[in-house]
């Protein structure tokens, strides 16, 4: 037992030992140095008092929701106000097959972040519709999942599969980003300044607003001047990427009030161009349908209850009201009520045929002639046939959308009114020219 001091005085001895031999003196932890952040700005967005100021018109602004989109309409409160402040009706694309239908009489087309990609024949009927002067707005946002590709590059842009971002100068977050640069057009009409929250870039023609050199894409490496806002060449395509801006709080930082003002102002200035096929949609809240003859006028109440199924108030008159939108029905017998019209559209009925102008001249035999005008703000709609019955089967053509079949131009066509007869007589001279004749 004696040994035990020995040995523990030993091992002590031992380890004291090698800690002189590997000692290197007291740690001392070299200074932190502090981050340089006198280039950074503390984010100071703030709501912006704001005045809206419009023009009351009247239309229809639809709304898809027929391919999943990621976003609710309670979202856009901001928006939706302004556009019905405007006088425009709001219409939700709730079933794929309405598209075609709704087409017909909406002035604006809004799509939101759809999930389920549109189809060919969608992507058609909304070219066809942007054609006749139709707008639509196209908006995306990097975090919801989306399928965009389809849509935008039919109607001329792409949305890029990024985000921009900035640590400079954010609004608390580097995804929150600041624009300051913009190309003036409607869109940009009062902007000095606006916050978008997680936007992504987008590429066209028509960049309307730019980021500065501090704000960088998540993919697009070493570019600047990116755009998250396109306007299409023809005016009549707006691609934002950003959907949180519109949202609250959001919709009232810096000058976003006064950018989501603009845009329903875009949505609800549309100048839609009218094809015959979109009867009755060409027509306002009310309509005169003129009746010269007697024979004619259960043609005319057929054609009021196809109104009216529309929301379109119709009521059979005598004489023409050149103030009101107007259906006038006659027979190739006595055109001269129409004549004025006809005119316009460079038609002569004689000798039981219809010579157009740049078309060629038709046997009046079983058919039904429509000529569509629109001029001076007013619609005028001329249905002429060989007897009564023929005038009532052109309006069932016309309902049923048959009249597609017959076109001559957008505003004309000729419709075979005879049961056993699937077309019109062919014209003794080949179309020259099959565009819409204004």
């Amino acid at each position: 037992m004696r040994r035990l001091p020995f040995f523990l005085a030993l091992f002590v001895l031992l380890l004291a030992g090698q800690g002189l031999l590997y000692y290197r003196g007291v740690y001392t932890a070299p200074p932190t140095a502090a981050h340089d952040v006198t280039g950074i700005e503390v984010p100071r967005a703030s709501p912006t008092p704001f005045a809206d100021s419009y023009e009351v018109r009247g239309g229809t602004v639809l709304l898809d929701m027929a391919h999943e989109n990621a976003y609710t309409p309670t979202e856009l409160g901001s928006l939706l106000a302004r556009i019905t402040a405007r006088g425009y009706g709001l219409e939700y694309l709730e079933e794929k097959e309405e598209l075609g239908k709704k087409l017909r009489y909406a002035d604006a087309l809004v799509v939101i972040a759809p999930m389920e990609p549109f189809g060919p024949e969608e992507m058609a009927l909304i070219r066809q519709f942007v054609e006749k002067g139709g707008r639509v707005v196209l908006v995306a946002d990097p975090t919801r999942e989306m399928d965009m590709r389809g849509i935008s590059t039919t109607l001329g842009v792409v949305f890029e599969d990024d985000y921009l971002y900035n640590l400079k100068e954010n609004d608390g977050n580097f995804r929150n980003i600041y624009i300051r640069d913009f190309r003036e057009n409607a869109i940009t009409r009062g902007l000095g300044k606006v916050a978008l929250y997680t936007a992504s870039s987008v590429t066209s023609d028509g960049g309307i607003a730019f980021t500065d050199e501090n704000t960088f894409s998540s993919v697009l490496e070493g570019k600047r001047g990116l755009s998250p806002m396109a306007l299409t060449v023809d005016s009549r395509v707006l691609a934002l990427g950003d959907l949180t801006f519109l949202i609250e709080p959001y919709d009232t930082v810096a000058d976003n009030p006064r950018l989501i003002s603009n845009i329903a102002d875009f949505l609800t200035t549309a100048e839609r161009r009218h094809r015959l096929p979109d009867f009755p949609y060409y027509f306002q809240k009310e309509v005169e349908i003129i009746t010269p003859d007697a024979s004619l006028v259960k043609a005319g109440i057929r054609l009021r209850a196809v109104m009216r199924d529309a929301d379109i108030e119709a009521r059979l008159v005598d004489t023409e009201n050149r103030s009101r939108d107007t259906v006038l029905l006659g027979l190739y017998s006595d055109p001269v009520q129409a004549s004025t019209y006809l005119d316009l559209r460079n038609v002569t009925i004689m000798g039981g045929k219809v010579k157009v102008g740049g078309i060629g001249v038709m046997e009046t035999k079983e058919t039904a002639f429509i000529v569509l005008v629109e001029e001076q703000g007013r619609t005028v709609l001329v249905i002429l046939s060989g007897s009564a019955d023929g005038v009532e089967k052109a309006v069932e053509a016309l309902d049923s959308g048959k009249v597609e079949e017959n076109l001559l131009t957008d505003s004309m066509g000729l419709v075979a009114v005879n049961a056993g007869e699937k077309k019109p007589p062919a014209t003794t001279a080949p179309p020259k020219n099959s565009t819409s004749q204004k």
